[in-house]
This record gives structure tokens, C-alpha cells and sequence, in this order.
């Protein structure tokens, strides 16, 4: 048995020899945890011009503040942080979830830059195309919640919800992780 990513390619730990017969999905499973473990998040955005609710996956990083159980409502809408640099940050209009691309910074960074600009979540999109997972420091520093999306997720936000006052929400769905790989649940 094998293992293949979102885009139908085997992923680096499958199996690859000439007993494989078989795949299946492998990364990003949408799977139970203990809710204490909670990592999959849901980012919902109002839009302005047809009031639907478009709804966005992600993943809350390890180590990160979690979302209170009602969720995280910013009014204000998206502000942008290129490269999560410190000069852009100053942009960010107070109460405001930042979105940021991954790049040069370490994410605990990043999410620092967010929080001291006044950001109350931190986004950061994949700078290639899936989803990634990722963990701040332990123990963080950072007391917003800093979620994981994907590229093409993220790009999209960018290009529909920058700087529009409109309501985005992010939910910690406590009790759900999107996971990857094997693990080992019960002894092994």
C-alpha cells in the first residue's frame, strides 16, 4: 500500500517497491484528535458583494493560541504583511486579521509582527502550491492564533478581501487535525 498527496503523486513516505498495488490519500486526512489537540480550522469569510459565507481550511499551528470556543470575529476585515516584514506590518489596521506569505521569517516571528501590529489572528499561505503545517516556538510568546492555509486559498483572499470592511472569522474546530502520514494510535 501506498501513499499519494492532494495532487496525486506519491508522497515522500509511501511505499516504492513492486509489491505496492494500491493507493490512497495520505496527507491533509481530516481526522479525529483529542480535542485538546485540536488543529483543524475553518476561516470564513462574509462576501461583500453576494453576503455569502466562503469558508476556507487550515490548520492551526502547533504551539499557537487557540481560538475561543465562539471563534475569533474580526469586523475590520484582512490587512496584508508581505514577507511578514516589519516596515509593511505598520500597515495593519488595528483588529484586523494579517495574511502573510510564507517566506523569510520564522512563523513565531511572523505571528510577532501580526500581534504587535495590532492583528488579532495571523494567516499565513503556503508559497507553493497545498497546504503546510507548521509550529511556533515552545513555549510562544505570541497570544493570537496563527493558522495555516494553502497557496492558492491564500491568493485568493488576497485578491477578493484585501482591505474591505468585511467580517472574517476563524474557528478552532477542537477535536479535528488535518494529519499526514502513518501514526501509531494504539501500542505498536
Amino acid at each position: 500500500m501506498g501513499a499519494v498527496d492532494e495532487f496525486g503523486k506519491l508522497t515522500s513516505y509511501s511505499q516504492r517497491n513492486d509489491k505496492v498495488n494500491l493507493v490512497g490519500p495520505g496527507e491533509w486526512i481530516l481526522s479525529t484528535v483529542p480535542k485538546s489537540e485540536g488543529g483543524f480550522v475553518t476561516v470564513s469569510v462574509t462576501d461583500p458583494t453576494t453576503s455569502d459565507q466562503i469558508i476556507y481550511r487550515g490548520s492551526l499551528m502547533d504551539f499557537s493560541a487557540s481560538t475561543p470556543n465562539s471563534g475569533i470575529v474580526a469586523k475590520e476585515g484582512l490587512s496584508f504583511c508581505s514577507d511578514g516584514g516589519k516596515d509593511r506590518c505598520q500597515g495593519v489596521v488595528n483588529g484586523t486579521v494579517c495574511l502573510m506569505e510564507r517566506g523569510i521569517y520564522r512563523f513565531e516571528k511572523m505571528g510577532m509582527l501580526c500581534e504587535q501590529a495590532g492583528g488579532v489572528a495571523c494567516i499565513i499561505y503556503n508559497q507553493r502550491p497545498g497546504m503546510f503545517t507548521g509550529g511556533l516556538a515552545e513555549p510562544s510568546e505570541v497570544k493570537i492564533p496563527v493558522v495555516t492555509i494553502s497557496q492558492e486559498d491564500g491568493l485568493e483572499l488576497l485578491s477578493n478581501y484585501l482591505n474591505i470592511t468585511t467580517p472574517i472569522q476563524i474557528q478552532d474546530q477542537k477535536g479535528y487535525a488535518y494529519l499526514s502520514g502513518t501514526r501509531c494510535v494504539v501500542a505498536c
